[in-house]
């Protein structure tokens, strides 16, 4: 009866310490949105240090844009790893970045791949766009134009509008596929709609000489690729 009496009040500590926590995250949440930062570090600080992994991965971002504290890349890269080993993504791609360029560590390539991958298996279009980047010219790895093309293929059909102007490169230079005109023009349609409109058209112009027609047939691609949520591309 006493053990079954313990178990039922230990039960209710764990929920009422799981309760309290979630309130906590919430009084800091709130008090961000607004624009207290202050009230959300005395918050957030002693629920990251507990483990709380979205406090951790708040932290980072925090120190890193100077919210509430000063700019310290130092403390953003290690609640960024707190956060990251975790399988926090966000942090695991933020962190991921400190790598490639030395920010508030050692600069270390392997790393770098190590996190952007732990992140784009995750779904982060940013990190799926650095490791297309990355194979598609070589940087820190073996250059594979295969490897390139899914991995922007992946943040293309998330609307990164970098990997789809990236993605219409390489389908204009066949490299990794096929050559095809017509998906090129596709991809950098759709990469001026959800980003960079200049560099789209000044991609275009090397499809100048392109017919009227398979203009349209490339909008109208373009028109279904997006209406379809990137599923008939």
């Amino acid at each position: 009866m006493r053990k079954c009496l313990a178990r039922v009040v230990l039960a209710f500590s764990i929920l009422f310490i799981g309760m309290a926590d979630a309130a906590d995250y919430d009084k800091g949440l709130k008090a961000a949105k607004s624009g207290d930062f202050e009230t959300a570090l005395l918050e957030w600080v002693p629920l990251a240090e507990q483990g709380h992994i979205q406090a951790q991965a708040n932290l980072g971002y925090m120190y890193s844009h100077s919210q509430g504290v000063g700019q310290d890349f130092k403390a953003a890269a290690m609640w960024y790893t707190k956060a990251a080993e975790q399988g926090h993504a966000i942090a695991q791609n933020n962190l991921a970045g400190f790598y490639w360029s030395g920010k508030g560590v050692s600069k270390n390539n392997i790393s770098a791949l190590k996190w952007h991958t732990k992140a784009a298996i995750q779904g982060v279009a940013s990190s799926q766009y650095s490791l297309g980047w990355s194979y598609e010219h070589g940087r820190g790895v073996v250059k594979n134009y295969k490897t390139a093309l899914s991995w922007h293929t992946k943040a293309a059909k998330q609307g990164h509008s970098n990997s789809q102007l990236s993605l219409g490169m390489m389908y204009y230079d066949g490299r990794g596929v096929e050559v095809d005109d017509l998906k090129a023009r596709m991809w950098w349609n759709l990469g001026a709609i959800n980003g960079d409109e200049v560099e789209a058209r000044v991609l275009e112009i090397v499809l100048i000489n392109m017919s009227t027609e398979g203009v349209l047939i490339a909008q109208e691609m373009s028109t279904r690729c997006l209406n379809s949520g990137y599923t008939d591309c």
